[in-house]
């Protein structure tokens, strides 16, 4: 006989279990909210191009707005071991041109402090880093209906399991980049062979409607 204390537990774990699914959906989307506010925080708000005295070589940092850097790729290596200034044209030029390929600007008015071996420049992100911000964090992109086929999205952000109508399995993948998005078909054993890359997901999903076209 089941006691009221044991159906009780029961209906609560039924309860849990049935709002499982929204609950993850709950826990996801604050986890993407915190990643966001996190970017936030640490986003770059200038860069400083460094030259050393011994070795004549440079880098470049991109700094938020206390002086710190976050991640290995805020510190570029620059080409040249025999620099002398920070500011020198050869190594503005190729600093600014990192500054533009992260999806920022420089500010209005701003111009390089120098202070001996190292000069800053205040910087800004630009409409396009910020839409990209946008889809990193934000839902993720419709899949249209693909006849004949079935689509299971992974736990892992931005997969998808399709499996075509011919039986055969593929991995749809995208990735959010500043401009253009990437969407990958993988196939294969352990999807280790890339099928197609693009920007365009209409040109991703067109294999996977046309399973012959993977093949090729």
């Amino acid at each position: 006989m089941t006691t009221p204390h044991k159906h009780h537990t029961a209906s609560r774990l039924a309860e849990n279990s049935a709002d499982t699914p929204q609950t993850i959906q709950h826990s996801e989307a604050e986890a993407r909210e915190c990643d966001r506010r996190a970017e936030e925080r640490t986003r770059p708000t200038q860069v400083e191009l460094y030259v050393s005295p011994l070795m004549g070589t440079a880098a470049l940092r991109f700094q938020d707005a206390q002086g710190h850097t976050h991640a290995p790729r805020d510190v570029i290596s620059l080409p040249g071991t025999k620099h002398v200034s920070p500011v020198s044209d050869e190594l503005t030029g190729a600093a600014l041109a990192k500054v533009s390929s992260r999806g920022f600007r420089v500010v209005r008015g701003a111009y390089w402090q120098q202070n001996g071996s190292q000069a800053q420049l205040a910087i800004e992100p630009t409409r396009s880093y910020l839409d990209y911000v946008e889809r990193r964090f934000g839902p993720l992109p419709e899949i249209p209906a693909i006849e004949g086929a079935t689509v299971t999205p992974r736990t892992q952000r931005g997969w998808w399991d399709v499996r075509t109508a011919d039986e055969e399995q593929y991995a749809l993948t995208w990735s959010p980049q500043i401009g253009d998005d990437r969407w990958t078909v993988w196939g294969g054993p352990d999807y280790s062979r890339l099928v197609r890359s693009t920007t365009n997901q209409a040109k991703a999903l067109f294999v996977l409607r046309h399973p012959e076209h993977a093949r090729m």
